[in-house]
């Protein structure tokens, strides 16, 4: 379940959403693998009964988040170390999510990554970002895009030069693990 402009608490405006909600929750009963990214993530979240929030502001670019005791433990995460530097892009974060186990957390959300059962993970951050796909969202969503986070329009370049390397190698290890899961 992949990102969208859209909220998950807009299910009155997007009936999709209500029915993504129930597939995840049958995967989820049949421990069948699930991945969550950006709204993907708020979608699982409440799809099992967690709250989805309006930020302050946009959280936008490069960050490095930590991994929790019990990330470092968990199959999919353990392989990446104590710290994950990934893309974000996001307005909305989580909370409150019914026998969630966090998995790591920093920069404006609380919840960064978390796991529900054995293979239902969710990331507000985005493994699957590449220059190319960043300069499109730029270019659909415009200054909307940038608007709290002006320096994503002037660092762009430079954040890619210092932090796609490790961002990738991490995404790698995490989407291989989670996939070996299924």
């Amino acid at each position: 379940a992949l990102g969208g402009p859209m909220s998950a608490n807009e299910t009155d405006k997007y009936p999709f959403l209500i029915a993504t909600m129930g597939l995840i929750r049958a995967f989820a009963a049949e421990e069948r693998s699930v991945l969550g990214i950006c709204l993907g993530a708020q979608v699982i979240a409440r799809a099992f009964g967690g709250a989805v929030y309006r930020m302050e502001r946009l959280e936008s670019g490069f960050y490095t988040m930590d991994v929790t005791p019990e990330g470092r433990a968990d199959p999919v995460f353990s392989a990446i170390g104590a710290q994950v530097t990934s893309f974000h892009n996001h307005f909305e974060a989580v909370r409150d999510i019914p026998d969630a186990v966090t998995l790591a957390t920093g920069g404006a959300c609380p919840i960064q990554a978390f796991r529900i059962g054995r293979a239902t993970y969710a990331t507000q951050f985005h493994p699957e970002v590449t220059l190319d796909i960043v300069r499109d969202w730029i270019r659909k969503f415009g200054t909307a895009f940038t608007e709290h986070e002006p320096r994503l329009l002037t660092d762009l370049e430079r954040q890619f030069q210092e932090n796609f390397a490790r961002h990738r190698a991490q995404s790698q290890t995490l989407v291989r693990s989670w996939m070996a899961l299924a």
